[in-house]
């Protein structure tokens, strides 16, 4: 056996006090890894815990959600059968209100129907008969004419509401003259248009006016029906009630409904004239797709010739504050 020299005994034993420190500090650090393994599992399970309890209560919610808007559904489905029942009770089926409809024909004497208007008595009962029986108090007539449609609105106004109907028209043979309109009689129109005295009929609409005294109740503005929407934008105003029968060209009757809609407030009204025009067709077309139709009349003649929207929008989908309807007019009689 070899004699080692105490200098080689100290070097191995050197070197062995750095092999085993060597070893201790790995295992320490194979320790302190394993350690921080163990606490990033623990702190991931914990997060993919509260995760989960977060989807749960997010499901909760979305459960309940759908439970209301399923309740809210059921409800609007009921206040649109309602609705339907009450109007077509009144309208369709003639069981009319006999002091009201004696007043609307009154006024109608003095308003002479023509060529370039002639709403009937049917359908202006029904403009009022709204106003009255739905507690409508902002409504605006687009394309006054003679006032065939205005003036019943006004006297359901003064008579039952307290409320307003604007006039809209600019009694201007260049607005009123009709392009693209599908009419057997579409040179007869614009001849009639082209002859007509606007101003002396404007006239006749102010006269009126002030004969029954509806000034504080029916406002006339003498612009075309873009420019009326701008200043009921300037001006905050809203509507219950839309009556358009203004130009029936397919661009001017498609524009009124974009500008006009947004102002209609939560469960009003959008009556649309002539749907039986082909140019008035896509109006009715985009109506039909963001409202309930409730009523529609179409007469072998066109005396009748009209549809009625319902604006069933939810609350939180518009973009502005409304008057809100009392559930009691669904369904009562009055």
């Amino acid at each position: 056996m070899p004699v080692l020299k105490n200098s080689t005994i100290l070097q191995l034993a050197k070197n062995l006090r750095a092999f085993l420190n060597l070893e201790v500090g790995l295992t320490h650090a194979r320790v302190q890894d394993y350690e921080r393994v163990l606490e990033q599992t623990r702190r991931g399970s914990t997060e993919r815990e509260q995760q989960l309890e977060q989807n749960r209560r997010s499901l909760r919610e979305k459960d309940r959600q759908l439970k209301e808007m399923r309740g809210r559904l059921a409800v609007k489905n009921q206040q649109i059968a309602a609705l339907q029942a009450s109007v077509a009770l009144e309208l369709k089926n003639g069981q009319y209100d006999s002091e009201l409809y004696s007043e609307v024909a009154a006024v109608l004497d003095l308003i002479p129907a023509d060529f370039g208007g002639g709403c009937s008595l049917s359908k202006a009962y029904m403009l009022a008969w709204l106003i009255r029986r739905y507690d409508l108090r902002e409504t605006v007539d687009i394309g006054v004419y003679r006032g065939r449609s205005l003036f019943p609105q006004a006297l359901a106004h003064r008579r039952f509401t307290g409320g307003v109907v604007y006039g809209v028209d600019p009694w201007s043979a260049s607005e009123a003259k009709e392009w693209d309109i599908n009419h057997e009689d579409k040179e007869g129109i614009n001849r009639f248009i082209e002859q007509t005295d606007w101003q002396a009929i404007y006239q006749e609409v102010e006269a009126i006016n002030n004969q029954f005294h509806y000034e504080k109740h029916c406002v006339l503005l003498r612009q075309a029906s873009a420019d009326a929407a701008t200043y009921f934008e300037n001006n905050t105003i809203f509507f219950d009630m839309i009556h358009v029968d203004g130009n029936h060209d397919t661009g001017k009757v498609t524009k009124d409904i974009e500008l006009y809609v947004p102002r209609l407030r939560e469960s009003g009204f959008i009556v649309l004239d002539d749907i039986s025009w082909e140019s008035v067709r896509p109006a009715y077309d985009i109506l039909n797709t963001k409202m309930t139709l409730v009523f529609e009349r179409v007469d072998h003649n066109r005396m009748n010739d009209y549809a009625v929207f319902w604006n069933d929008t939810p609350l939180s989908d518009t973009k502005y504050n409304h008057r809100l309807w009392s559930p009691r007019i669904f369904g009562e009689s009055q």
